[in-house]
């Protein structure tokens, strides 16, 4: 492993973290989505049952 200084190390580090980070959030919006749109098309098929 080359030596890198200190200071780039750490916004090499946080620059990985910020893009898990953001990767993760993106995930569970999505999740989130598509849960509300399987809830909207349920109470479309109850509805139309009754």
């Amino acid at each position: 492993m080359p030596q890198m200084s200190p200071n780039s190390w750490m916004t090499l580090m946080i620059s990985t973290l910020m893009m898990m980070y953001t990767t993760k959030l993106m995930i569970i919006y999505e999740k989130k989505e598509t849960k509300k749109k399987e809830k909207k098309k349920k109470n479309k098929t109850i509805f139309m049952k009754w």
